[in-house]
């Protein structure tokens, strides 16, 4: 019987001394208005019951969790036999993918550099900006902006291995100049990143202590490869149909996606969402979080009365 107790106690002392502590704690969950008649919840739409658009709260109100998130293989995608390099050279291995993300270099001048641009990526980024909308007839949609200055680390076998070397920018204009591997990259790099409209200010220099000091880089240094920094401003979210499961959690069907649940907590001006039964946020890995608050517009009027717009980021929020 005693062997028994200090088992217990050795158990309780285990799970106490490794238990993680919860990074984003769920938010209120009291439900939102209550019917006059019914004393049932209401989902969350103006004061005239129209349709409502939630804002996140001053401060950037959200929680994500800190996840590593590996980037997809695009080449696996119903390719059966990898393509060559204009030297005949196979790329990369796909067991490569996560040093080079699809970064194929070469011996060309100028430009030509780059034979295959690399995939901009970037794990758990924060949201700058993130609205909500309710409509009266079952409809929701969700805009969620991905914001912040990421880099991509690519060794010095992902930038060398094809022959890429120090030479001209242009040949052209200055053929006796020779340029750095790094910047050489930049140029298509930068193009790349302005075609796709989301990342912009792409930089890429030596990857090297002073580089990882002057950037605040963590991790091993590669004088032979190069950090590349890159700013994100991206745009998504889903749109579908919405409904309340029971007095505290809404349920959200998305037009392709699948559903998911959140809690949530209407008071005043002010709407708490939790993704529910630990289940992310709009299905965005990582989101757990939104403390939003009532947008202004028209025919929704602030309760407060009081109203805060701005114009630079066309959105306001009652105080």
């Amino acid at each position: 019987m005693r062997l028994i107790s200090i088992l217990a106690v050795l158990m309780l002392a285990l799970n106490v001394g490794c238990k993680q502590d919860v990074l984003c704690p769920a938010l209120g969950s009291c439900g939102g208005k209550r019917d006059p008649a019914t004393g049932q919840s209401l989902p969350p739409l103006s004061l005239t019951g129209e349709t409502q658009e939630w804002v996140l709260a001053p401060g950037h109100a959200s929680c994500t969790e800190d996840l590593y998130v590996p980037a997809n293989d695009t080449r696996l995608s119903g390719v059966t036999t990898l393509p060559t390099t204009g030297t005949g050279t196979p790329y990369p291995e796909p067991a490569l993918f996560d040093w080079c993300l699809l970064l194929v270099t070469g011996p060309a001048e100028g430009e030509a550099i780059q034979r295959k641009d690399p995939r901009f990526y970037y794990e758990s980024g924060p949201l700058g900006v993130a609205s909500v909308k309710f409509k009266p007839d079952g409809t929701f949609s969700a805009d969620l902006t991905y914001t912040g200055t990421f880099t991509l680390d690519f060794p010095a076998y992902c930038v060398r291995a094809f022959g890429a070397m120090d030479a001209p920018l242009d040949p052209a204009v200055d053929p006796n100049t020779n340029v750095p591997v790094c910047k050489r990259l930049e140029v298509p790099l930068a193009k790349d990143g302005v075609g796709g409209g989301d990342y912009f200010n792409t930089t890429c220099e030596a990857n090297t202590d002073d580089l990882h000091a002057r950037w605040g880089v963590d991790g091993p240094t590669d004088p032979g490869g190069c950090l590349c920094r890159f700013n994100v401003t991206e745009t998504a979210g889903p749109v579908g149909t919405y409904a309340l499961v029971n007095d505290n959690t809404i349920q959200y069907l998305p037009g392709h996606g699948f559903p998911t649940e959140t809690t949530f907590c209407e008071q005043g001006d002010s709407l708490q969402l939790t993704g529910a039964n630990g289940l992310y946020l709009f299905d965005r890995r990582g989101l757990r979080t939104f403390d939003l608050v009532r947008a202004c517009q028209s025919g929704a009027d602030c309760a407060s009365g009081n109203c805060n717009y701005d114009a630079a980021k066309f959105q306001g929020f009652c105080q």
